[in-house]
């Protein structure tokens, strides 16, 4: 699951509240928690899952009183009988390390920028038609006077917003060598040999792989031996 606007999006600003976050001992900064709602077509219940837009919404043919001439929101207009009966969704789902900006003016000298910020509380409704209401909230601690300012004044406004989601970790991992290609100390230098059989000073001296440990001897390796 990854939630995000991408691109400027009508937003509705519900609430701001404020709020503070203990830092060490003794400090206290400022925080603010916002909620928001925001409308997509029911295509955006794909952030939440592949399984989800289809157990949701269906095509039934029902004429849902879409107008001539005005955009179809989705191909799958009708809420499915399970959908009907669940009404509204609550998605227990917290997504951290996000970055909003709500535009103001067409300057952005008046931009509002929150960072580090957490998505939580998400709560879908979903309508008949192809149309889904977010209800979300952005709590953030990267906030001061001068932001808690402007926030102050956009309450139950519509504004444009962009919400960026973090960025998503590499899932690709280190390539584990096979049980039989495991570096044993002995494959080790058995390897070294190999790659250098003069060894690094040309008189046949490999050094052992490990420097301060003896060879199979019980003489010292490495630098040691050659003295």
């Amino acid at each position: 699951m990854r939630f995000e606007l991408i691109g400027k999006t009508k937003t509705t600003i519900e609430g701001i509240l404020p709020l503070s976050e203990k830092s060490g001992q003794k400090d206290v900064k400022p925080a603010v928690c916002l909620t928001l709602k925001t409308s997509l077509p029911n295509s955006s219940l794909n952030m939440l899952g592949p399984a989800v837009l289809p157990f949701l919404y269906e095509n039934t043919g029902k004429n849902t009183g879409q107008l001539e001439g005005i955009q179809v929101v989705s191909d799958l207009p009708n809420l499915t009988p399970v959908a009907l009966m669940l009404g509204a969704l609550n998605w227990d789902y917290e997504q951290t390390g996000c970055k909003l900006v709500i535009y103001q003016g067409a300057s952005g000298h008046a931009d509002i920028k929150l960072k580090g910020g957490e998505v939580r509380k998400i709560k879908t409704v979903q309508n008949e038609g192809g149309t889904v209401d977010w209800t979300w909230q952005f709590y953030t601690a990267d906030v001061d006077e001068d932001i808690m300012g402007a926030l102050g004044v956009i309450k139950s406004l519509d504004r444009d917003l962009e919400l960026t989601a973090p960025d998503l970790i590499s899932k690709k991992q280190p390539q584990l060598l096979d049980e039989q290609e495991q570096l044993t100390p002995a494959g080790a230098l058995a390897d070294s040999v190999k790659k250098d059989p003069e060894g690094k000073d040309g008189k046949g001296v490999v050094a052992w792989p490990f420097p301060n440990a003896a060879n199979k001897d019980g003489k010292a390796n490495g630098a040691a031996a050659r003295k």
